[in-house]
């Protein structure tokens, strides 16, 4: 149900997908600054909108 983990998730699997991968810290964090600015905002978009469904489901 937590958005974030689902972001996380995204961004994991974009950074493991660079060639060549990150080595260190400082190129990890670069990686992660990149993807984020790239990051599609229709995808968070969707994750929001769909908390309201997710709650629903958890209460029911």
């Amino acid at each position: 149900m937590n958005i974030i983990e689902h972001i996380w998730g995204q961004l994991d699997h974009l950074i493991r997908s660079r060639d060549p991968l990150p080595c260190n810290h400082d190129e990890l964090w670069k990686a992660l600054q990149e993807e984020w600015e790239h990051f599609p905002q229709d995808a968070l978009d969707k994750l929001y909108e769909s908390m309201p469904r997710c709650i629903e489901v958890l209460i029911a």
